[in-house]
């Protein structure tokens, strides 16, 4: 079982380098913004590193998946966002933006209000 002195030197560890990675990241965005300054290029920068789960247009296959596309034992929270067909087709769509179907939760016996809609009191 751990010491309280050993308990505190632990916190004492993990809060320095806490503080060190902190000072890290601004060092970081202050380098970003001296280099692109407030232009278009920033904000491409800005999206590109947002948005790095974001496979265009298909899954590349060699009879399975090939290795890398997939977020592996990090699980499906950690999956890029895929996005199929051809955004210039007039009917594209993107499926997994669309809902589940009719989501509305219906209860027995809730009043209704004048559009037929359930009213339920909190």
């Amino acid at each position: 079982m751990p010491t309280k002195r050993q308990i505190l030197q632990g916190s004492v560890v993990v809060g320095a380098l806490s503080l060190v990675g902190s000072v890290t990241g601004i060092l970081v965005e202050t380098a970003i913004a001296a280099e692109l300054g407030m232009s278009a290029r920033s904000d491409v920068f800005y999206v590109a590193y947002t948005l790095p789960y974001v496979a265009l247009p298909y899954t590349i296959y060699n009879v399975v998946p090939l290795p890398g596309q997939s977020p592996g034992l990090l699980g499906g929270a950690y999956d890029r966002f895929q996005v199929e067909g051809d955004p210039n087709n007039p009917g594209f769509r993107i499926a997994t933006l669309e809902g589940a179907g009719d989501l509305s939760a219906r209860v027995e016996g809730a009043p209704l209000d004048k559009d037929g809609h359930q009213t339920i009191a909190t």
